[in-house]
């Protein structure tokens, strides 16, 4: 990765990379990514593309925008990495993904997994919510009054709550291939329905106030 200090051998000195705070090593065939976590000062990583089964960043806790979108990962743990600003995690094979602990989260993208729930209720800065392609049942973003972008399209959604005080912020939703889901909670019903048309025939709108 260039950080060998002498002859080139594949090893590097902790103290190389220790302050080293932006790496990006996608589209390099990898399928190990062991001794990320002497990256202490790393801010961002970019590693998609590859051909990673696991990846470690729990000592990375620096970490503000991650990417390791396109691999093939089982599990990924982000529960230490607090300052986590922008997540991508899409096309793996996650069947779960843990982001209560960060609060710091505006965009998220864990679309193309396995996933068959995910709680962003204490991601109360989202923005941008991209998790379509699971296995979803039902989906809560009614703490989460700066979302513009939802895209749960394709999922097995039988619930979804979008009544999050602030509807009018959400310009894009996309929720159609979704079999089970016949009813949308939200704000307004009339706003709703001239400006969200990218569900199924069958879905009708409703708010707890209406």
């Amino acid at each position: 990765m260039g950080y060998d200090e002498g002859k080139p051998n594949g090893k590097v000195l902790t103290a190389n990379i220790s302050k080293i705070k932006s790496l990006n090593v996608s589209y390099l065939y990898i399928s190990d990514l062991t001794g990320i976590e002497d990256f202490s000062s790393l801010t961002s990583l970019s590693c998609y593309n590859n051909q990673l089964t696991s990846l470690n960043v729990t000592q990375n806790t620096a970490l503000i925008s991650l990417d390791c979108s396109s691999n093939q990962l089982t599990n990924l743990d982000v529960t230490q990495n607090t300052l986590l600003v922008e997540l991508d995690c899409h096309t793996n094979l996650l069947k779960s993904l843990d982001v209560t602990q960060n609060t710091e989260l505006s965009d998220l993208y864990c679309d193309e997994n396995k996933l068959r729930n995910i709680d962003v209720t204490k991601n109360k800065l989202l923005t941008i919510f991209v998790c379509n392609n699971n296995e979803i049942s039902g989906l809560d973003v009614s703490k989460n009054s700066f979302l513009i972008y939802l895209c749960c399209f394709s999922n097995q959604l039988s619930s979804l709550n979008l009544q999050n005080g602030n509807n009018e912020n959400l310009t894009f939703l996309f929720a159609h291939i979704n079999p089970n889901l016949t009813s949308i909670v939200v704000d307004n019903v009339n706003y709703s329905k001239t400006n969200w048309t990218n569900v199924d025939p069958v879905v009708s709108f409703s708010s707890n106030n209406q």
